[in-house]
């Protein structure tokens, strides 16, 4: 009995290649069943550091611990996002931001430096004084330009997310 050649692959769509940088699973193939055909599952994997993740981004005023704790507590381990956390901070005093946090999170959370380079499944805080920008995948942080400048450290970082992830905001 001659053995079939493998069909070609088929490109993915673009819903399809979005479905698999959601959720990665490759299939597994069982032993066959009493009717003699190969069953497959679903076997579901992490995801990868590497692969397109989206990223979540939130802002709040200085009085946003409460709603950024209530949010981040139900979320899982891996939950596949970046998330981004955006507040008005005091621009002189230091922030206890991703202390607190991180007793309401499974995720880890931590202070943005510049040049920090975004992965998934972890929570960034601004620092004070700051405004951040993302771009290729790095957040980038700029000083505060004054004490009586208008600061819109918000704005700024949903622009600069909207103009480099899109989609994947």
């Amino acid at each position: 009995m001659a053995k079939k050649a493998p069909k070609p692959k088929r490109a993915a769509t673009a819903g399809e290649k979005k479905r698999a940088r959601a959720r990665p699973s490759r299939l597994q193939a069982t032993p066959e069943s009493q009717d003699g055909q190969q069953r497959q599952t679903v076997v579901e994997e992490p995801p990868d550091e590497q692969a397109p993740f989206p990223i979540v981004a939130v802002g709040a005023s200085a009085g946003g611990l409460e709603a950024f704790s209530q949010l981040l507590e139900p979320l899982p381990a891996s939950p596949g996002i970046a998330i981004v956390l955006v507040q008005h901070l005091a621009p002189k005093n230091a922030s206890l931001l991703p202390e607190l946090l991180s007793m309401h999170c499974k995720l880890p959370v931590r202070q943005v430096t510049e040049g920090t380079t975004v992965a998934p499944n972890r929570v960034y805080v601004i620092p004070p004084g700051a405004s951040m920008t993302l771009h290729d995948g790095v957040l980038h942080l700029t000083q505060r330009e004054g004490d009586h400048a208008h600061h819109t450290p918000i704005d700024t970082f949903f622009i600069s997310l909207a103009e480099h992830a899109e989609s994947a905001a």
